[in-house]
């Protein structure tokens, strides 16, 4: 164990180039018993990166990693663990070692990634916990980032609907970040798992956020992006899950919004809309959708929902919610069905009309847009 934690903190020398090394030679403690000058002429490292291989330069970091670790109920878990999740070594690139806290086994339990923008709309937000609730009805642990916006909504939902969730971080396992998720990570300590490939002490570089995605969607059947911008971060873990042959799934949104630009770009790209939790476990069982199953649809329809900007009144929400995009209204039939007055109909649909919700027809009737 201690040499593979030392190959992690050599610079040059990254998962994918750490596990040739393992592999060739057998085991990181037999990598290091080969002189610096054999692995650079047969060209296993540059020389810049051998003139510093040497177990004697970080041993006493070892050390101090391993002594942490077991003063705060961390456990390094190289390839060879039981909790060393299964799909994640199956891909390209995956970490030489693990730092796990909390409920270790659930890192080989059926798992599903939810993802998502940092700047999620109240759609994304609902989204995200129906989704999620379903989900862990389903029994499938969720697995996301502990970042801002949708991965905080999926961790808490999960926790709150009393399901299974853990959290990859782009940190070492004593630097919660954001900080201000320290009490989230705490209540997902409880009864989830955390997990991180750096050691403590390592902080959060902009590559190691990109490297956790890779993590997060290699060790999940499916990747689930909630909202996406158009190069939101989600859609980096979206393509880590392609690479490796995972399904991706995306909820579409309305073309007028910024939040659903990437997860609609996804879906034109073939992804699968996501557009309840029964419908992605039969995707992923490679089951046929049941077109009569009901719960599918009332879900679909709770999400759509959410695209109404919050800033509407409530007046506002009730036209909305009479009018449809398919069949023009008369101002007496809306005010027949939302019991206002002609009146102040005139200046809520003129509202609307300026906000590019609502569209005039030829013959006087609205029409959602």
């Amino acid at each position: 164990m201690k040499e593979s934690i030392a190959l992690t903190l050599i610079d040059g020398i990254g998962p994918a180039r750490a596990n040739l090394l393992i592999r060739h030679y057998g085991s990181a403690a037999e990598v290091f018993r080969v002189s610096a000058k054999e692995l650079h002429s047969e060209g296993h490292l540059p020389a810049s990166v051998a003139e510093r291989f040497s177990y004697s330069l970080y041993e006493s970091e070892v050390d101090r990693i391993l002594s942490w670790c077991e003063s705060n109920h961390v456990t390094p878990i190289l390839p060879d663990s039981d909790f060393y999740p299964e799909l994640l070594a199956q891909t390209y690139d995956p970490p030489t070692v693990l730092y796990g806290m909390g409920n270790l086994e659930l890192l080989n339990q059926r798992s599903i990634a939810l993802v998502g923008m940092r700047k999620i709309s109240d759609y994304g937000k609902k989204a995200a916990v129906t989704l999620t609730n379903g989900l862990c009805d389903a029994d499938m642990v969720i697995v996301s980032g502990l970042a801002y916006g949708a991965d905080a909504i999926a961790h808490e939902a999960a926790l709150d609907h009393h399901g299974k969730t853990v959290a990859v971080m782009a940190t070492g396992p004593d630097r919660i970040y954001p900080s201000s998720h320290r009490d989230l990570a705490a209540r997902i300590f409880k009864t989830g798992a955390i997990l991180t490939e750096y050691p403590p002490g390592s902080g959060g570089n902009k590559y190691q956020f990109v490297q956790r995605n890779r993590i997060v969607a290699g060790m999940t059947e499916a990747t689930v992006v909630v909202e996406a911008g158009h190069k939101s971060g989600s859609l980096i873990t979206a393509n880590f899950a392609l690479a490796q042959g995972r399904e991706v799934f995306a909820v579409p949104g309305s073309i007028f919004s910024g939040c659903s630009v990437g997860t609609n770009e996804l879906i034109a790209a073939g992804a699968t809309p996501a557009l309840s939790a029964a419908q992605i476990m039969a995707a992923i069982h490679g089951d046929t959708f049941p077109v009569g199953d009901s719960q599918p649809t009332a879900i679909q329809v709770s999400l759509f929902e959410e695209r109404l900007p919050d800033y509407l009144s409530p007046e506002e929400l009730t036209i909305l919610k009479v009018l449809r995009t398919d069949h023009p209204f008369r101002v007496d039939e809306i005010a027949d069905s939302t019991e206002m007055t002609i009146d102040s109909l005139f200046t809520i649909l003129l509202s609307l009309e300026m906000n590019t919700l609502i569209q005039q027809v030829p013959g006087g009737g609205y029409r959602r847009i």
